[in-house]
């Protein structure tokens, strides 16, 4: 293993390499395939850079050309860093989780003045019993009961 690049950890790693992926160096990784799967099914991704054969999201299943076996990684890592779908789907992506933190927020929010008001309501209660205890004592002593 190079020692160079700066620790990554990638899905599916026991542990962690000590070398960042560097573009067209090694090979499509799973994640990568699966980026391409679910984005890019219905448009060409690459052209081969050895016999230009159009590639097309179905097609791809590996860092190799279907036509003629020649290494198709870099072409595809450039397309997944320009992809207007893949961009298009992060964004989508992205504003769903935000609006989950928004809505998880204003739980929280909620959750906070649910617990204000209980103790509010708690601390009247107290005082309301702590009353009527001594309405209680004063009764009895009043009536010689105590």
């Amino acid at each position: 293993m190079d020692a160079d690049g700066p620790p990554v950890r990638r899905a599916g790693d026991a542990g962690w390499t000590r070398t960042a992926p560097r573009l067209g160096t090694q090979g499509i990784t799973q994640e990568e395939l699966v980026v391409l799967g679910w984005n890019c099914v219905d448009h060409i991704v690459a052209r081969c850079p050895q016999c230009d054969a159009a590639l097309a999201g179905s097609q791809v299943g590996g860092d190799s050309c279907p036509a003629c076996s020649a290494d198709v990684t870099q072409v595809l890592r450039l397309h997944i860093l320009g992809c207007e779908e893949i961009e298009s789907a992060l964004r989508e992506h992205i504003d769903r989780g935000r609006a989950h933190i928004d809505g998880a927020r204003a739980h929280i929010d909620a959750s906070r003045a649910l617990r204000a008001r209980s103790d509010a309501l708690r601390a009247r209660s107290d005082a309301i019993a702590a009353e009527s205890k001594a309405l209680v004592a004063r009764t009895r002593r009043t009536f010689g009961l105590g």
